[in-house]
């Protein structure tokens, strides 16, 4: 007898399993055969054939003996342990009949046509370098090894980098973009800020996404800064005339606002006639106007006017401002006999006035300006005589004749008072003398001490003096003895002095334009408002220098090439070209891989962008989307993250390495360090899982791989053909769908041929984990390649499936006791994962065409630990099954537990 053991190691050697078997026929098979054959055979008129050969065993327990003889126990019959005998001599043929197949194959697949395994494909990872502190730059020589640790067998995986990387400080520390919105606007997001704190979403994020609760208008607009508007306080009124009308519209979209110690101070709005003005107002009530001091990025020394926009429309430039400020306290006011108060009663000219006597005054307002004010004095004189000054003063001149003519003999003067001066008094209607409103123009009234109260202590103020007529007092005294019924004198007294100003700047100096993030100069600007029609993706970095070398790794997942342009902002705050010195290896954000450019000399931290970190930008032309096109798919990236400093590393000595270490990816932190330290290098980040191995290629792969192109020949032609076409070039493909009604044809005799994909899982160009699909330059790049490989007179579609919601309502009893709003939530998740797993376990594929039956529906409610019973069930609003078509994708449509 063989050795079986021996017998079955031979065979294993001369017909190894291959998955087709030309005599796959098995012991069981053949003694069942036996018996059945055998039972039909007399050997005499009482007896069969087969109660020599098999009793008093059976076919079974003969099978069992001869894979384990020590079962027969030395009691086994002569004749069966010839037939057991025969059969293992049979063994040998029968293997080597079986090898046959495998050896044409390999005739057929490996001589004759020349195919081959396929080899070896080393993985790939990327990498983030840091360096130490106080190394300025560091460079990793292309073939620089990285430490991934030991393969199962303890062989070290060590990866070599594939490009050289000057390594600097810098580091990536913000991402945001801006995209045109509904109704004209523009909407921004920012979506990583380390210095405010605002962390990378850890799943990454579709660019240019829309998120309502996430997004903000950016708002459009100018800001003026002029000289002029430094108003302490007072009612004050700005006038900005603009280069072009507003109508009524425009106006309820503009607000209006001016710079205030760290915060916008709002400003009630007016046009004037015709739209060219707009007016605008600041009660007393509110602060002062100053320069911004950083307020929003802006440095100006001047004071500023913003008027912006929330409907994407522009502000017309600004030609002039003009201020008019009432009721200004923060006025200092002195007279000879010293500092007095606005609001309180005082004597400018003394208890006895004589010409040359007077007062001074000075604000903050009014220094250092260079354009001209005219300041309005108005004063609320004290017991003013009933009847003019004229007869007031009758006696007082020689004949008791008047020596004042008219109420307007009183007069003031100064450096800031044109001609002779402005009379005190003027006639009132009887006569009586009336206040006058004193003018003085001012300009360029220079003051760098603005901290005491006394005017006189500032390098320049105000004086003015009485002139013409004095109040008489030194001849009522000579007077009064001779004439004791001559009136007193008027001493002037002030109850109040009310203080006004206006000015107008008609070459405003400073006009900047508003940008998503920040804003510039007009001049430096306006050039590139162009590109705000279009999305644009601004990146931030830190701790790097101009000229130093920026490299970026983009993990990617990206239905299509975009078409972009980048660019950089300079020290004037506006954005250059930085095409020219980009070396994109993403292949304009399509794939993941590095992009590098050096950082121009002359890059600037400017004002249109946060300050603290250099900024380039891509400008994006938006993908042209088809009419009727799902606007839940985004043609645009989903980006996973970006790595500063990085650099990809490939495996090296793949080829020494178990097997195991193809399966999974090296896991992400694996690599932390090189193999041999590098001086300034602190540490080596890998972020994400290594990419792209693959084992060398074993025969079992080898053999269905070959079998099914030599189906297929690089043709589609029949259904089989396009599934098995496209999975191959599309490893994002999870499933291919033919539609029962098409595969019913047997092969092409329609002229449109169509195939519904699903994305494997996370794979999908939309946000909606229930319905995945592909954006139509996916399909298109699909379609075109099948088209390709298939006849011309056929045209074949490529789609995603067609969901169909399904409303789901019932009436289900609980178990007594049970929580109303917990069960309900229990149940509502239990059909969702039953019915659409695809959305919740990240494993389960889109369930295309099939059926939503009434009765499992109800027994698989009925069945769940917490329902008593089911009350009613509807599908569609029937008590019954629904069927999709084959191209369908049924989802409940499930009420939300809280409202029922």
């Amino acid at each position: 007898m063989f050795d079986l053991s021996t017998f079955h190691k031979g065979e294993s050697e001369v017909s190894p399993d291959t998955g087709f078997a030309l005599d796959d026929r098995t012991i069981e098979g053949l003694l069942q055969f036996l018996q059945d054959y055998s039972q039909l055979i007399p050997l005499d008129e009482k007896t069969q054939w087969d109660e020599v050969f098999l009793a008093p065993a059976n076919a079974q327990r003969l099978a069992a003996i001869y894979r384990q003889p020590e079962l027969a126990e030395g009691s086994l019959a002569p004749q069966q342990a010839l037939l057991l005998a025969f059969y293992r001599l049979l063994e040998t043929p029968k293997a080597l009949l079986n090898r046959l197949p495998a050896l044409h194959r390999q005739l057929y697949y490996r001589g004759l046509l020349g195919l081959k395994s396929r080899a070896m494909v080393p993985d790939r990872v990327a990498l983030a370098c840091q360096l130490e502190k106080g190394t300025r730059e560091c460079l990793l020589p292309a073939g620089t090894l990285m430490d991934g640790g030991q393969d199962s067998q303890g062989n070290p995986v060590q990866y070599a980098l594939d490009k050289p990387l000057l390594a600097n400080q810098g580091q990536w520390s913000d991402l945001r973009w801006c995209q045109p919105g509904n109704a004209g606007k523009r909407v921004s997001r920012v979506l990583f800020d380390q210095a405010n704190k605002i962390t990378w979403p850890e799943s990454g994020v579709r660019l240019f996404s829309r998120a309502d609760t996430e997004d903000q208008t950016v708002v459009t607009g100018r800001v003026v800064g002029s000289e002029l508007l430094a108003m302490s306080g007072g009612d004050r009124t700005i006038t900005a005339t603009l280069q072009t009308a507003v109508t009524d519209d425009d106006l309820k979209a503009i607000t209006a606002s001016v710079s205030s110690a760290g915060q916008w101070l709002s400003l009630t709005i007016e046009t004037k006639k015709g739209g060219e003005s707009l007016v605008l107002k600041l009660s007393a009530d509110n602060g002062a106007i100053t320069p911004p001091g950083g307020l929003d990025g802006f440095t100006s020394t001047l004071p500023l006017l913003k008027l912006s926009r929330t409907d994407g429309q522009p502000v017309p430039a600004v030609t002039a401002l003009k201020v008019d400020v009432s009721g200004l306290t923060q006025v200092m006011y002195s007279t000879d006999a010293g500092v007095e108060k606005l609001a309180g009663t005082s004597y400018p000219f003394g208890h006895s006035p004589l010409q040359g006597n007077g007062f001074n005054l000075v604000a903050a307002d009014w220094c250092n300006k260079p354009q001209e004010l005219t300041i309005t004095l108005t004063p609320e004189w004290l017991d003013l005589p009933q009847q003019s000054f004229n007869k007031w003063y009758e006696g007082y001149g020689d004949d008791d004749k008047s020596p004042v003519t008219s109420n307007a003999d009183f007069t003031v003067s100064s450096a800031y008072i044109a001609d002779d001066g402005t009379a005190l008094f003027s006639d009132s209607t009887d006569g009586k003398p009336a206040a006058n409103a004193i003018k003085l123009k001012v300009q360029n009234l220079s003051a760098s001490s603005m901290t005491s109260v006394d005017p006189q202590e500032w390098q320049n103020c105000l004086h003015l003096e009485l002139s013409g007529h004095d109040f008489l007092h030194q001849q009522y005294w000579k007077r009064l003895p001779a004439k004791p019924g001559l009136n007193p004198p008027y001493t002037p007294q002030i109850k109040s002095l009310a203080v006004s100003y206006n000015g107008e700047d008609k070459q405003v100096k400073e006009q900047y334009l508003l940008t998503p993030f920040g804003h510039g100069l007009e001049q430096h600007v306006s050039s590139t408002l162009a590109d705000d029609a279009t999305p644009q993706l601004y990146l931030g970095f830190s701790h790097i220098e101009p000229g130093q070398q920026l490299t970026l790794h983009w993990q990617l997942q990206s239905p299509q090439p975009q078409k972009l342009k980048w660019q950089y902002l300079d020290r004037q705050n506006t954005w250059q070209s930085l095409d020219a010195q980009v070396n994109d290896g993403t292949g304009g954000l399509f794939a993941s891989g590095l992009w590098s450019a050096p950082l121009p000399g002359d890059c600037g931290q400017g004002a249109q962008m946060p300050v603290g970190r250099y900024w380039i930008r891509a400008v994006l032309t938006a993908p042209a989307q088809a009419s009727g096109t799902d606007t839940s798919l985004s043609s645009y990236p989903r980006l996973l993250g970006l790595l500063a400093n990085a650099v990809t590393a490939t495996l090296i000595d793949g080829e020494s390495l178990d097997d195991a270490h193809f399966i999974q990816p090296l896991p992400a932190g694996t690599v932390r360090q090189p193999v041999q330290k590098l001086n300034g290098l602190a540490q080596v980040e890998q972020p994400w899982p290594s990419q792209g191995g693959r084992a060398p290629e074993s025969e079992a792969q080898f053999l269905p791989r070959v079998a099914r192109q030599l189906i297929h020949r690089g043709r589609a032609q029949t259904w089989s053909d396009m599934a098995a076409l496209l999975s191959e070039r599309y490893p994002e493909i999870g499933y291919v769908h033919i539609p029962l009604s098409e595969q019913l044809s047997s092969l092409p005799a329609r002229c449109t041929q169509q195939l519904i994909v699903i994305p494997a899982n996370g794979e999908q160009d939309n946000s909606d984990g229930l319905r995945p699909k592909f954006a139509p330059a996916r399909l298109a790049a699909m379609k075109d390649y099948l088209q390709g490989l298939s006849s011309p007179w056929v045209d074949i579609s490529v789609v995603n499936p067609d969901y169909r919601d399904v409303p789901v309502t019932y009436s289900v009893t609980f178990i007594p006791g049970t929580n109303q709003d917990y069960a309900l939530r229990l149940l509502r998740q239990a059909l969702a994962r039953e019915y659409m797993p695809w959305g919740w376990d990240g494993q389960s594929s889109v369930i295309v065409g099939t059926a939503l039956d009434y009765y499992a529906m109800v027994a698989f409610i009925q069945l769940l630990p917490m329902v008593e019973r089911v009350d009613s069930l509807t599908l569609d609003g029937l008590a019954a099954s629904v069927v999709s078509a084959d191209t369908q994708v049924l989802l409940l449509a499930l009420p939300d537990a809280r409202h029922q």
